[in-house]
């Protein structure tokens, strides 16, 4: 239905539905800004890896999104479904100069690193079970605490 409308709308040349891709981080480099008007997220990876390739984000407030972007200039966020809105963060940083794009990109590839790399996320679980296991010991029954 995707590739219908497009045809419908008369934008052949101007979208590509790729399908299942293993050259991701390639294919990121080529992009100047990510979008990602999702309806429902948790963590997106896909905003992290775009994100960790140095690329400025136009996405929805959803989930965990805002999180992730954080308070920083590292993009744009908008209203779920408010298409006016996300077509003017997206003409927005369209209109930037490069150079203010390579920093928001650089700031967004910093956090990435920075805030939700996998040992900030080790040393969190590890935090996270040091602290239930103290929690445990401290507070378990008195018949039990001969081992």
């Amino acid at each position: 239905s995707l590739k219908g409308l497009t045809a419908e709308l008369g934008l052949q040349e101007h979208v590509s539905f790729l399908g299942f891709r293993r050259d991701v981080p390639v294919l990121l480099r080529a992009l100047d800004v990510f979008l990602l008007p999702s309806l429902r997220e948790g963590l997106p990876l896909s905003l992290l890896e775009a994100m960790a390739s140095g690329l400025p984000s136009v996405a929805a407030r959803v989930g965990g999104i805002p999180e992730v972007l954080g308070e920083e200039d590292l993009g744009r966020l908008v209203e779920p479904l408010d298409l006016e809105k996300l077509a003017e963060a997206m003409l927005e940083l369209a209109a930037l100069p490069p150079e203010r794009l390579e920093a928001m990109g650089s700031a967004a590839r910093k956090r990435a690193l920075e805030e939700f790399s996998a040992a900030r996320m080790i040393d969190g679980y590890e935090r996270l079970y040091q602290d239930a296991f103290e929690y445990w010991r401290t507070h378990r029954h008195p018949e039990s605490k001969g081992g």
